[in-house]
């Protein structure tokens, strides 16, 4: 197939083109490497040991999705625990009661003494003492479950930290750790990669890049020989700076890659056309 036919008609300026080995590679072609979108070695929040896991090598995940629980059970009594207390309301319902005798004791006692004064003014003072003191209670009350609630919450992530969830959606390609071995914090127990999308990550003479900019519209031909198929890709980052050792400016292209045609990690070309060769 002449490579000529393989380029669209584009607006004047200049066709950015990448190639995924096999594809003819015109002089000048720009050699660069295709990256996945997501690519992450995933561990633990918290030490214990593997009880469950729940996707293995080759598990396609959606973002969110449980993946490994390390032994839990000490974190799920503790959420009872917390749970139990924060939802009691003894201490609450008593004080409420006592609130409203004492007002209603207060109410009448107080229009006694002001109407007959047939009580003293120091039982007047000793009902007002009463019923401030159960209000102040009630809010020591309310304080605690206030505090109570955030220790069921604090209790509700350290369980929560057992679970190892799926950041992103992708597919998981490698399990350092199976069911009954110990997990340390920070210590890598699987890795996940999105594979739909991808980008392609190469250095550039300046010169050659000089009008590129982020968010531009690119082509992308994507295959090997007569199977290359195009689909339009977007220029994501070009370095601001030149690397001082290689003399290159780092460039990336971002494209999906939602069938997984193309592989991550395999070689690619980036070419530069000027629009009269197409």
């Amino acid at each position: 197939m002449a490579f000529s036919r393989l380029i669209p008609r584009l607006p004047p300026a200049a066709v950015w083109v990448l190639f995924i080995c096999g594809a003819a590679s015109p002089a000048g072609a720009i050699p660069g490497i295709t990256e996945p979108y997501h690519d992450a070695l995933l561990s633990a929040a918290a030490s214990g040991r593997i009880a469950v896991i729940h996707h293995r090598e080759g598990s396609t995940v959606e973002a969110g999705e449980l993946l490994v629980v390390l032994d839990r059970r000490m974190e799920e009594l503790e959420v009872e625990r917390r749970r139990l207390i924060l939802e009691s309301t003894v201490e609450r319902d008593l004080i409420e009661n006592q609130i409203e005798v004492l007002a209603s004791s207060l109410e009448s006692t107080r229009r006694l003494f002001e109407s007959t004064r047939s009580v003293s003014r120091e039982q007047l003072d000793k009902i007002e003492l009463e019923h401030r003191m159960a209000l102040a209670e009630k809010a020591r009350i309310l304080e605690t479950k206030a505090r109570e609630k955030i220790e069921y919450e604090m209790a509700v992530e350290q369980l929560s930290r057992r679970e190892l969830r799926a950041p992103f959606a992708g597919i998981v390609t490698e399990l350092f750790l199976d069911l009954g071995e110990a997990c340390e914090p920070r210590q890598p127990v699987m890795r996940l990669v999105d594979l739909s999308r991808a980008f392609l990550v190469a250095n550039a003479p300046p010169a050659a890049v000089a009008d590129l900019r982020a968010g531009a519209e690119v082509n992308l031909l994507l295959g090997e020989g007569d199977g290359a198929v195009e689909v339009p890709g977007r220029v994501d980052f070009v370095a601001p700076v030149v690397d001082p050792a290689s003399g290159l400016r780092r460039i990336r292209v971002y494209f999906e890659n939602h069938d997984g045609a193309v592989v991550p990690g395999s070689l690619g070309r980036l070419i530069l056309l000027p629009a009269h060769e197409s």
